[in-house]
């Protein structure tokens, strides 16, 4: 069968982790069918289409410009977006099923396809916190005409399905699936004492909300009592150069907070291997990647308390702290250093593995489609 594929993000080239996780979601069900990704741009290296393959999976990709675009002309270039990606779309033939991921542009442009076409379409929410798409008239016109048409609107945590009923969009068929984890490439760790390391991990955006300031702060506590504990940051984000200014002007964070910047996704599941456990306090996730990711290695997790992981993370996974109280996130850490006995690593991979792994997410993801062909 043919799948056509709408991502709002989508990687384009090799190393780049921008829309990634769209990626995993093909890879979950390639075996089940032939892959085409429509990638529509305004602006883009190069003007106009190219097609690429990956594998089972044909990418066309397509920009209305190769050059920057200021705000103006951008809302004005979303028209020709909308034209030229029905064309391409509605060009696509023997499709059985479109699936867009993000509901108010690739949703929008994925029905007028599908209409055309005739054939069923499915919906992927991710963004949150879904307020953000009832800023303006024409993004809640957009959001609420796509997600109430689509044949099946599917989310990754049930806390963003409340968010989008709360707004009074009402679906037609409205299903949690949460997101694919690659489980073959955050593997568990291969040492006799997967806990020897004494190095904790934070890995994702550094923006305020995620929590990082709050993490290396509470780890300044952890520091003075633990000397032989290390911190490691991975990512990128506004709060670079702050965190980077706190740790180089504090003697006892100095040289035990190693901030590493953005990393592919092999070597973080390298570093996550050499870690003990993993910090991600943030105030609201959609569902959390990096978190589940951490997991699939046997890492006993810290995260934040309000928002989706709580719908994953249980008390034998790990802790759930306020996201905005630095104590309670040092009091989570100071826990897992002097308990990590009490994790089974092979019990919190398996709780990703048999929900989230490809195998497993893929044929829930088949069977969704399968109801609609």
């Amino acid at each position: 069968m043919n799948l056509l594929v709408l991502p709002s993000l989508f990687p384009q080239y090799e190393d780049d982790i921008s829309g990634i996780f769209v990626m995993d979601y093909m890879k979950s069900v390639e075996k089940y069918f032939n892959i085409s990704v429509l990638d529509m741009k305004i602006a883009g290296e190069n003007k106009g289409l190219i097609v690429e393959d990956r594998g089972n999976i044909k990418v066309f990709h397509y920009a209305i410009s190769n050059k920057t675009v200021n705000k103006t002309l951008k809302k004005f270039l979303y028209l020709k977006w909308f034209h030229d990606g029905y064309k391409l779309g509605t060009r696509m033939k023997n499709l059985d099923i479109i699936h867009a991921h993000g509901s108010t542009l690739c949703g929008t442009l994925g029905l007028l396809i599908s209409r055309r076409l005739k054939v069923p379409i499915v919906i992927t929410e991710h963004s949150g916190p879904f307020s953000k798409h009832m800023g303006s008239m024409k993004s809640r016109v957009l959001t609420k005409y796509s997600l109430e048409s689509a044949d099946a609107v599917l989310t990754v945590s049930e806390d963003l399905k409340k968010q989008i009923l709360n707004y009074s969009i009402l679906p037609k068929k409205i299903i949690v699936t949460y997101n694919p984890v690659d489980v073959d490439m955050f593997h568990l760790q291969g040492k006799s004492d997967p806990f020897s390391e004494k190095k904790i991990i934070y890995v994702g955006r550094l923006e305020d909300y995620k929590g990082i300031v709050r993490v290396v702060e509470a780890f300044r506590g952890i520091a003075r009592v633990h000397p032989d504990w290390h911190l490691t940051i991975i990512g990128d984000g506004p709060e670079y150069e702050r965190v980077h200014r706190m740790i180089n002007e504090d003697r006892i964070l100095l040289g035990r907070v190693i901030m590493k910047g953005q990393m592919r996704k092999e070597s973080i599941a390298n570093e996550m291997r050499k870690s003990s456990f993993f910090v991600f306090p943030s105030e609201h996730e959609t569902f959390g990647i990096v978190i589940a990711e951490a997991m699939a290695t046997g890492l006993p997790v810290i995260v934040g308390n309000e928002t989706a992981p709580k719908e994953f993370v249980d008390e034998e996974a790990g802790l759930l702290v306020s996201p905005r109280d630095t104590a309670a996130i040092e009091n989570a850490m100071e826990y897992l250093i002097n308990n990590l006995a009490k994790y089974d690593p092979q019990r919190i991979r398996e709780k990703i593995v048999s929900r989230f792994g490809f195998d497993a997410f893929g044929q829930n993801l088949n069977a969704i489609y399968k109801e609609f062909i």
